[in-house]
């Protein structure tokens, strides 16, 4: 029964991870759009469309924020600069992430990265700590259970 219990966690992880693997390509365009003030017309243009949902979704998650929406001339509009602030605190790629002032790395990304410069840099040592601590601690956790190269193993 406990065994079963770990199961269910780790796919939970497995899927949180993969999502948030999604997640921050299209968040990072949301920035974009915000930025640049498209949203708006980007939603419009894609209504209907994978595109326009996802943006449209993240938009509206961003606005239930506190501070995400706020009163012009009799109604609610985004929020710009907060909006922004929300969006810019998630980052990253498949490979390295960062959540707010925690940022992770790859292990193999990372060595990777050292091998090629031939010197560690504090940020990317410091990025390595949690999955290099993980895996320490609680064996192949971060292979078997976040790296994004293992997808496949969500289905076994």
């Amino acid at each position: 029964m406990a065994i079963q219990r770990l199961q269910v966690v780790r796919r939970t992880v497995q899927i949180f991870a993969l999502a948030l693997a999604l997640a921050i390509p299209a968040v990072a365009r949301y920035t974009n759009y915000v930025s640049a003030r498209e949203i708006d017309k980007k939603l419009d243009r894609w209504e209907g469309t994978l595109q326009g949902e996802v943006l449209g979704t993240l938009d509206g998650l961003f606005r239930m924020l506190p501070g995400g929406e706020k009163e012009r001339v009799g109604q609610m509009v985004r929020d710009r600069t907060q909006v922004l602030a929300y969006a810019q605190e998630v980052r990253g790629g498949p490979w390295s992430i960062a959540l707010g002032p925690v940022s992770m790395t790859d292990p193999l990304a990372g060595a990777e990265s050292i091998a090629a410069s031939k010197r560690i840099v504090w940020v990317l040592f410091v990025s390595l700590l949690i999955p290099v601590l993980a895996t320490i601690l609680l064996g192949l956790v971060f292979c078997s259970w976040i790296c994004p190269m293992s997808l496949a193993g969500v289905y076994r």
